[in-house]
């Protein structure tokens, strides 16, 4: 498994659990933890993001000077 297919399943394996989390505790009136444990994981998340493009976008500069 490269680094980049690791990013990708960490990426999906946390919008599963903010998925989980909006199912059972929606949009609306929540017990305090859920908006805290959501905005970390979409730091999380978004994280993740940032570094799997800088990946790939390394992985093509490289690929175009061989």
């Amino acid at each position: 498994m490269t680094e980049a297919d690791k990013l990708r399943d960490y990426i999906a394996h946390k919008q599963g659990q903010i998925d989980r989390l909006l199912a059972t505790y929606g949009q609306g009136v929540r017990p305090s933890w859920v908006s805290e444990e959501l905005s970390i994981l979409y730091h999380y998340q978004d994280d993740a993001i940032q570094t799997l493009k800088q990946l790939e976008e390394n992985n093509a500069a490289n690929h175009d000077h061989q």
